[in-house]
């Protein structure tokens, strides 16, 4: 539920961005529900859940929506493999993102997003990648300094 917002302010009056800050920030605010990451790599060719990937949240009553965006990177040992990168919950994908590994071993950037409206109570989201075409060993690269992850906001 959004916070009461207790000022109210006059037509034509200058607004201090400390006051739009103090009575606002609370109603406009997008809460983190969770988050996970991982920092290592992890190979695979079939459809594989990612380690660590995979995020519990509670959804509250009220018919609000959530947004899940998942970010990593993605190789393949040959040139011109497809990855497709899952969004799930349990066995139903929510959404799909499509990678070309153009090159062997060159790390191609993912992020995707998704806006959904779940009932309230507990969910379980996870991420989970295949090699859809070619022949190469593909990886999801992670490293401490470059996690890959998934975060779920409530919005």
């Amino acid at each position: 539920m959004p916070a009461t917002i207790t000022n109210t302010f006059t037509a034509n009056t200058q607004v201090k961005s400390a006051q739009i800050n103090q009575n606002f920030s609370d109603a406009l605010s997008i809460v983190v529900l969770g988050y996970a990451e991982v920092t290592a790599t992890q190979n695979f060719t079939t459809e594989t859940d990612l380690t660590s990937l995979s995020l519990g949240v509670t959804i509250p009553s009220g018919g609000r929506k959530i947004k899940i965006t998942a970010s990593g990177a993605f190789s393949s040992s040959v040139a011109d493999d497809y990855v497709a990168i899952n969004l799930k919950e349990g066995s139903t994908t929510l959404q799909q993102g499509q990678l070309k590994l153009f090159g062997a071993n060159i790390e191609i950037a993912f992020e995707k997003s998704a806006v959904l409206t779940p009932s309230a109570g507990a969910h379980t989201y996870k991420l989970s990648a295949v090699r859809t075409s070619g022949t190469g060993t593909c990886t999801l690269n992670a490293a401490s300094t470059r996690p890959a992850f998934i975060l779920i906001e409530l919005l």
